[in-house]
């Protein structure tokens, strides 16, 4: 029997199969050593003389298994970083925002309006003030107010990412 996985092709011809055409443990488990050798690191230690077909196709595609649940945690983790950048809210004194600054919070809705420099200050004032905000945010909150402050412009923009998308 030839079991084939996305990555290894292993022969078990030379394995000793019982009247049950049940497989020896040890000699699968040569096979795969002498076959496939990144895979003998993976293999659970089993207290079984004899394994299944089903049981031998899993150690064989185990490899793989790994491989996909790698990639799978590696995708989650990049979108929920892509989800949290959406997220993250900018002001600039243009609509198109060519020159913007980083405002310190998220918001999850779509966001994109014109609002008044002291209204955004306000915001940003109670945004620094709360008990919920961590102590990078508080500064950024400061930073972003003083930066604001040195243009006095009465109507400033404010989006994040998923605003901007539907503005386009």
């Amino acid at each position: 029997m030839i079991i084939k996985s996305k990555t290894y092709s292993v022969n078990f011809h030379s394995c000793m199969q019982n009247a049950e055409g049940l497989y020896l443990a040890e000699d699968v488990l040569h096979s795969i050593a002498i076959q496939a050798p990144e895979l003998v690191n993976l293999l659970p230690v089993s207290s079984c003389k004899w394994l299944t077909k089903e049981t031998v196709k899993g150690l064989v595609s185990s490899y793989d298994k790994k491989q996909e649940e790698q990639a799978r945690i590696r995708t989650s983790s990049i979108m929920n970083k892509v989800r949290i950048e959406s997220q993250k809210v900018f002001a600039s004194f243009d609509p198109f925002f060519n020159d913007y600054i980083e405002l310190g919070y998220s918001d999850s809705s779509a966001l994109f309006k014109e609002i008044a420099f002291e209204e955004l200050v306000r915001i940003l004032k109670k945004r620094g003030e709360g008990f919920d905000t961590n102590i990078a945010e508080k500064e950024m909150a400061h930073d972003a107010i003083y930066r604001l402050s040195l243009k006095k412009q009465s109507t400033i923009f404010i989006a994040n990412e998923l605003g901007m998308g539907l503005q386009q």
